[in-house]
């Protein structure tokens, strides 16, 4: 358990890491004319893969053993990796320095939070998940004031006064959130609850993603 959590958190860097330069990528690979169209092509490869993963996944425990669910991301990642070299555009560096102390209130405001919000669905003392909270309150504070001064901000957050952005935002993280918390939940659901086998959960979760698919790059 020790070395999976460790592996975990490495994974979770650099899915960070991938996601939080995706946009940035997008923009830098489209015509501003067919930026949308894009952004649709690429919610369309994430939605495919969301469908394919929950049956392949079921086809691998239906073969083997649950180590063979991580050791399939070694291939995969390498080809990434290879063909990202060749095909992903060389973009120009931003002229201002990263915004470590952003970077650090960002990472506090949100893992503590995070924790606060584990801690209470799992019967923590509620003074430890109290305690956290506020931590992630005060980290947040501190973090949108610095942010509004800096010149050339982490977190953008005086773009959240044009409503039309703040409210795209704030749907954008409610669906998001409601679409993680079923796609963690449903499995467990259907598994306690009804019994079905792991490669029966496979398939019954894939026309989700099947449906984003369909629909992604119409939004796009």
């Amino acid at each position: 358990m020790p070395l999976l959590t460790l592996a975990r958190i490495v994974q979770g860097f650099g899915a960070a890491g991938i996601m939080s330069v995706n946009a940035a990528l997008v923009r830098f690979t489209y015509p501003r004319n067919q930026l949308g169209h894009g952004i649709g092509i690429n919610a369309l490869v994430v939605a495919v893969s969301a469908a394919v993963g929950p049956t392949l996944a079921a086809g691998i425990l239906s073969l083997g053993n649950w180590p063979w669910l991580f050791a399939i991301n070694i291939p995969v990642g390498i080809a990434a990796v290879l063909i990202g070299r060749r095909a992903l555009p060389h973009t120009p560096k931003a002229p201002h320095a990263f915004d470590w102390r952003g970077a650090i209130l960002s990472a506090l405001t949100f893992g503590i939070g995070i924790a606060a919000i584990d801690g209470a669905g799992h019967g923590e003392a509620p003074l430890l998940f109290a305690a956290e909270f506020v931590g992630a309150v005060i980290a947040g504070t501190i973090l949108v004031r610095r942010e509004l001064r800096a010149a050339s901000p982490l977190l953008p957050v005086d773009l959240l006064r044009i409503p039309i952005f703040a409210l795209s935002i704030l749907t954008s993280i409610a669906s998001f959130c409601a679409q993680m918390l079923a796609f963690v939940a449903l499995p467990f659901y259907l598994q306690d609850r009804f019994g079905y086998s792991a490669v029966e959960i496979g398939l019954l979760i894939t026309p989700w993603p099947i449906g984003v698919a369909f629909t992604a790059p119409v939004a796009g």
